[in-house]
């Protein structure tokens, strides 16, 4: 492909490209994982020419996660607590700055997006050009069906909305455009995206690199490309899923068919990277959180899922490649560092990979990625929770010093992994965890404890073998069965995130199990062990030891509970059938069929901030006519009830009504015929034989009104 002659690699300031995979856990990647079943080939060679993060941890859901990406600061801090359900108001506050407008501002960055947002979109200003991205392309929100791109509540209602949206920073004010912050305006594009989302985000993120050299080579890119790949609904393309026919269990089958996919994107993007903006280039990968078991992800050997603060649902795959010769950008190519520990496996991939197993934070990124692109000390801010890590990283890059900091000494010893309280949570229960040194502390209900393995059957392999769990699996395989897997996603997360671990939990809030734990991960990885419950059994040197570490960390949780920001109502919504009405605008479903005319509405932005509100914030909690995702799901639950009740009473009525109509015409169709051939059989014989064959019909008809 020809080149101009000035590229934006030519740059002192790297290109940075972040991806960010959704729900991919710790045994869904081979280079992580050697025993994981699903291929990853491109992933694996970009982390074997890398630096691979061994103890990168996440917050355990999406939003949490993606606001401290973002921002550098703990959820907490950002008021987003928990996932944004759809039809919130919250949002990512707009007070906070943010890494593209500190890019932009602070490094003369250009700042893109493409993909999965879910950080709010009730207000234009928690959008992502709201938030300091210049173009953005992609969906606003979650669990949206790959090809359609709509969003399902109900499978046998029709979708909500359609959710795919283009939004481009323009500097003149034309008529189309929307009126914004500051005088920025920015133009708002809908359409129906044909393309299957991991390949549609992978070809508009390639097509950003393209568009950036040929419009804006003299700035560095910062490119942030979002897949909804490998989040249910699982529907991966026929051509992914051959690799993945060894795998028994469907769910997992269809995963790692959907990882397949992203992997095959990821090799597309940084083919085109290193031939578009050329080899300046820093290129990241991290997960949101770790992977849902429920719709095939796995953290093998982990305990925890996704939504808990269990190794499995926080810690996740990360690692980040310097595309340039040698390494410049992490501090030169002096020799391979080998910082294996007992909280990581080493890595033995080949002589390029590199390995810095100290702890890192999801929101370090944004100071780190400020240093790597050259803004001066203290660009993030003094109200950061993240750490700049970069003379870490370049440590273990270079293989000077031993992987954990400059100077050999760990930038990072502890972290915040979770905090939120019963009333301002969906579900009326209140969790903290802290990690500190090896320890971690993990205090209030867990919604999902169990382990998960690898299954060599078509059916869950689970420590959790109630009933009930095996019902609900049953329920979820049959709900699919019937609607599809798009159409069926969101009532398969409510029956099983909502309404099973709600159940299932029950016995820690009841008091009848522990609900304060402690684990030394050095010496317990999988967190079988909670110290707790062995205390007496501790010498008292131990004890003391111990207890010194857990007064830390609950005077940790607890300056974060005091100081924290006011958490913003993220399980509250408006009523989805109310919300339809609101969000929905006018768009172009030309370009896929798959659309009907009368689906062709788009989500967008539905609320406007008071001219009078000095804080952004305040109109988020003024929205009237909130209800609480929890008696959402009470009304729906009536609802579904109700339409049942009302189905079965009809068929009641119906069937014997069909059966009348219907089935005596044959019963008398057969006796009249069956007499007709006996009359020509028979014709020779008399009146005794008549009565024979009336007596036999007689009693034919008795019986079958009996079984009637």
């Amino acid at each position: 492909m020809a080149q101009p002659e000035v590229r934006a690699a030519d740059s002192d300031r790297p290109n940075i490209i972040f991806v960010l995979a959704d729900d991919v856990g710790w045994n869904d990647l081979t280079y992580n994982n050697p025993t994981s079943p699903i291929p990853t080939p491109e992933i694996d060679s970009l982390a074997r020419s890398g630096v691979v993060l061994t103890q990168h941890y996440s917050h355990s859901l999406c939003t949490p996660s993606r606001a401290a990406l973002l921002t550098g600061r703990y959820h907490i801090n950002t008021g987003l607590h928990y996932v944004l359900a759809p039809g919130t108001p919250a949002g990512l506050p707009a007070d906070i700055p943010t890494l593209p407008m500190l890019l932009r501002r602070d490094v003369g960055y250009r700042a893109e997006m493409v993909g999965k947002w879910h950080l709010g979109h009730a207000f234009a200003s928690q959008t992502p050009t709201g938030r300091g991205f210049q173009r953005f392309t992609g969906i606003y929100m979650w669990d949206t069906d790959s090809y359609e791109k709509t969003f399902t509540e109900l499978p046998w209602d029709s979708p909500i909305a359609v959710d795919w949206v283009r939004e481009e920073v323009v500097e003149d004010s034309a008529p189309a455009a929307f009126p914004f912050l500051d005088g920025q305006r920015v133009r708002f594009t809908h359409y129906a995206e044909p393309r299957h989302a991991t390949e549609a985000i992978a070809l508009e993120a390639i097509a950003s690199m393209e568009r950036h050299v040929a419009e804006h080579s003299g700035e560095p890119l910062f490119l942030y490309v979002a897949f909804t790949a490998a989040h249910s609904p699982l529907q991966p393309l026929a051509r992914h899923t051959a690799p993945c026919a060894h795998i028994a269990h469907s769910w997992r089958r269809d995963f790692c068919g959907v990882v397949g996919g992203l992997d095959e994107a990821v090799g597309n993007l940084t083919r085109a990277a290193k031939a578009t903006l050329g080899e300046n280039t820093v290129f990241i990968f991290a997960s949101d959180n770790g992977g849902s078991p429920w719709f095939g992800g796995n953290n093998q050997p982990l305990r925890g899922s996704k939504a808990t603060p269990l190794e499995g649902g926080v810690k996740t795959p990360s690692f980040l490649v310097d595309f340039s010769a040698n390494r410049r950008f992490l501090g030169g190519d002096t020799g391979r560092c080998q910082a294996g520990s007992e909280f990581s496996p080493r890595y033995h991939h080949g002589d390029d990979q590199r390995v810095f197993a100290g702890l890192f934070h999801i929101s370090d990124w944004l100071p780190t990625l400020l240093a790597l692109a050259g803004a001066g000390a203290g660009a993030a801010g003094s109200e950061v929770d993240g750490i700049d890590m970069l003379p870490s990283l370049r440590a273990a890059a270079s293989g000077s010093g031993d992987c954990a900091g400059s100077d050999g000494t760990a930038a990072r010893n502890e972290m915040l992994l979770e905090l939120y309280d019963a009333e301002n949570f969906a579900f009326d229960e209140s969790l903290a965890a802290y990690r500190f040194g090896r320890f971690k502390l993990v205090d209030g209900v867990l919604r999902d404890d169990a382990f998960y393995f690898e299954s060599h059957r078509d059916r869950l392999n689970c420590s959790e073998t109630s009933l009930l769990r095996s019902l609900t699996e049953s329920v979820n395989r049959g709900v699919d069965w019937l609607f599809g897997a798009a159409k069926a996603d969101l009532l398969r997360i409510t029956l099983t995130h909502v309404l099973l671990q709600e159940q299932l939990s029950r016995p820690q809030k009841l008091g009848l199990v522990p609900t304060r734990r402690l684990y030394d991960l050095s010496q317990d990885p999988r967190e079988e062990n909670n110290l707790f419950e062995h205390w007496p059994q501790l010498s008292a040197q131990r004890q003391e030891e111990l207890a010194a570490v857990v007064a830390h960390m609950t005077a940790k949780i607890g300056h974060f509970r005091r100081n924290m920001r006011r958490p913003q109502p993220a399980h509250l919504i408006t009523p989805l059938d109310e919300w339809r009405q609101l969000t929905r605008v006018a768009g172009d479903c030309s370009a896929n069929p798959r659309i009907p005319a009368a689906q062709c509405g788009f989500t967008h932005p539905w609320l406007n901030h008071s001219a009078s509100t000095a804080d952004w914030d305040d109109d988020v909690f003024r929205v009237p006519g909130l209800l609480s995702i929890s008696d959402h799901s009470v009304l729906r639950a009536r609802d579904m009830l109700l339409r049942g009740a009302v189905s079965l009473l009809l068929l009641s009525v119906l069937v014997p009504l069909l059966r009348l109509c219907f089935g005596r015409i044959p019963k008398a169709v057969e006796v009249d015929s069956g007499d007709k051939k006996k009359k020509k059989k028979d014709k020779a014989k008399g009146a005794d034989g008549a009565a024979k064959g009336a007596d036999g019909a007689a009693e034919s008809g008795a019986a079958k009104s009996k079984e009637d």
